[in-house]
């Protein structure tokens, strides 16, 4: 599995900063959340060609477009071929909302998984999966066992399951001890999953701990930057 972070954990940050942050804590992948100060949305394609470049400059791959239910089907399957990414169709829509508009995405030749989380994330990956469409599973608060949650859904979907955002990590790694979270990315590694595990914070209350563990507090490259070469974990180790 490759880590990354969510634009969501910084959504005021321009797309450089971005980059700066993901390559400053050691992590491989961005995924860019619609909405956030990147830049990068279904109105402006010609962007999204310069960003993919922008990016690839810094060693750092994009894994994939959240979609927040706004912009055409084809608008964004453009966007998901210029960026080379999968669309990841989230927002409040009901689940058979969501997967109406990954179909009508699917059918531009894109890419698309659907988000699930929560208590029904395992119910709700099955029928996504039945429909021969990917999931990506949000891993938020709701969910007290993610590491059981993980071994059902490996189970319910198999290779489905190709994108995960974990709410959480990073700077909150402590508060999440004994959740079960290195449980669960031990069983991601055995079952050979190869996709990404993106953090966002878990929410809005803990926006400064992760400027400062991104470097934003103080100004980029100061403050609370990380040592150079200092990689990032996951979380604390349990079961």
């Amino acid at each position: 599995m490759t880590l990354g972070l969510c634009s969501g954990a910084l959504p005021d940050a321009s797309l450089d900063d971005l980059v700066e942050a993901v390559v400053r804590r050691g992590l491989a992948v961005l995924e860019l959340r619609a909405g956030d100060a990147h830049g990068v949305d279904t109105e402006r394609p010609l962007f999204a060609a310069a960003a993919l470049d922008r990016v690839r400059i810094r060693g750092v791959a994009l894994s994939a477009f959240r979609d927040r239910g706004a912009g055409s089907a084809l608008r964004l399957a453009r966007v998901a071929e210029l960026l080379d990414v999968p669309i990841l169709v989230g927002g409040p829509a009901g689940l058979s909302s969501r997967i109406a508009r990954a179909t009508r995405v699917v059918g531009h030749g894109t890419r698309v998984a659907v988000v699930v989380r929560g208590p029904g994330a395992v119910p709700a990956a099955r029928e996504v999966a039945g429909r021969g469409i990917d999931v990506a599973w949000d891993v938020d608060r709701s969910d007290e066992a993610p590491h059981r949650t993980v071994s059902d859904l490996l189970a319910a979907v198999g290779p489905h399951l190709r994108h995960i955002r974990l709410h959480g990590g990073g700077p909150e790694s402590a508060l999440q001890e004994g959740r079960g979270i290195g449980g669960m990315a031990g069983r991601l590694a055995l079952a050979g999953y190869d996709g990404p595990v993106v953090l966002t914070p878990a929410s809005t209350a803990h926006r400064i701990a992760w400027q400062a563990w991104l470097g934003r507090r103080g100004g980029w490259g100061c403050g609370g930057a990380a040592r150079s070469g200092e990689l990032v974990n996951l979380t604390t180790p349990d079961t």
